[in-house]
């Protein structure tokens, strides 16, 4: 039913909500743009697709994961098309001060897409959009986009700003993996320092990450250490990325059965071969599924060290809130939407498990 639904949202976004929204000049408040009265041509394209994903859905036999990852390659791009074909046309009548900005209905076609797949996409799906922008690019028909002017105009701070949320993130969950993995591994065969300590990563899950920013920015006086910037950023988001890491290293833990290790050991396995060959199979899908929490966890929460001057794509988006400049805000979000996928997509790929859903 999930995926009948965001197919269903898939045919009947781009026919009622609107695709764009025009601004005669920058300042200037935007119209909505209804394609379907606009450019009724250029839905064409998108509604076949959409259509198609449609039956798929709606058809009962087994599905094929690779023509599931095409036709949601083709759903993007023939979106794609019909956006940059048809803000050129806006423009070209409105003005080169014009700019032409995403609409509700780009959001709710990708939900759509979202649900339809209801899983993560493959290899396949990735391919296609890469080659699919990459020629839409060399072809210039997405330069009439806002979003796309946005990027280009701050391509030097959106690769910087980009670069710092990365390096925020990846070092507040280095910092914590140690520390948390050997204390969750170890304590499992001690209940009460267990409880103790969960409890006590727990309470610092409750407190929100700004709280926590003005506590570090209250001690700074006595301590010495710096209020904002990395630093504190860094000491917060390894807090919170402790408490998913010590919970997924005591799960690993109980998965593995004493009795497969009496065996490794009746079979003569030296300590780093059981390891390897018979512990980690067990114990690593459940480790794994920490450190995924943790690592998107992270990805999500650097966004606010941009408030502390911490860097980071936070940064990018508090600007754009505080200029209206609904564009940077999104260039944020999605690069941090992009950098939690590239995340996942390594875990899985160090786990060697490509069937994540």
């Amino acid at each position: 039913m999930i995926r009948i639904a965001g197919a269903g949202l898939l045919v009947l976004t781009p026919l009622l909500l609107p695709l764009g929204a025009l601004r005669p000049l920058r300042l200037l408040s935007a119209q909505p743009v209804w394609w379907v009265a606009a450019f009724p041509w250029l839905l064409v394209p998108v509604l076949i697709a959409a259509s198609v994903a449609l039956a798929e859905a709606l058809w009962p036999g087994k599905k094929v994961r690779w023509f599931q990852d095409l036709l949601g390659s083709v759903l993007v791009t023939a979106l794609l098309w019909s956006l940059g074909t048809g803000a050129e046309e806006l423009r070209s009548s409105a003005g080169e001060l014009s700019r032409v900005a995403l609409g509700w209905g780009v959001a709710g076609f990708l939900l759509g897409l979202v649900l339809w797949f209801h899983r993560t996409p493959g290899r396949v799906f990735w391919l296609a959009i890469l080659f699919a922008a990459a020629a839409m690019t060399g072809l210039d028909v997405l330069g009439n986009l806002s979003l796309v002017q946005e990027a280009w105009l701050r391509r030097k701070v959106l690769g910087q700003e980009f670069l710092t949320h990365a390096v925020l993130s990846f070092s507040a969950l280095l910092l914590a993996l140690g520390p948390a993995t050997w204390a969750g591994w170890s304590l499992v065969k001690r209940p009460g320092a267990q409880r103790w300590v969960s409890r006590a990563l727990s309470l610092g899950q409750t407190i929100p990450t700004l709280v926590l920013f003005s506590i570090f920015l209250m001690l700074s006086g006595v301590t010495g250490l710096p209020g904002t910037g990395p630093l504190p950023a860094i000491a917060v988001l390894t807090l919170y990325a402790a408490f998913p890491l010590f919970q997924g290293a005591g799960a690993a833990r109980k998965t593995l059965d004493p009795g497969v290790r009496e065996a490794a050991l009746g079979l003569g396995y030296r300590p780093w071969d059981r390891f390897w060959k018979i512990e980690r199979p067990v114990v690593l899908p459940a480790y794994l599924a920490g450190v995924r929490t943790a690592a998107v966890q992270t990805v999500g929460n650097a966004v606010l060290a941009g408030l502390i001057g911490g860097g980071g794509l936070g940064s990018l988006i508090f600007l754009g809130l505080a200029q209206g400049s609904e564009d940077a805000v999104l260039l944020g979000a999605l690069g941090t939407a992009l950098l939690v996928l590239g995340t996942s997509w390594l875990i899985d790929t160090f786990s060697g498990d490509h069937r994540h859903d």
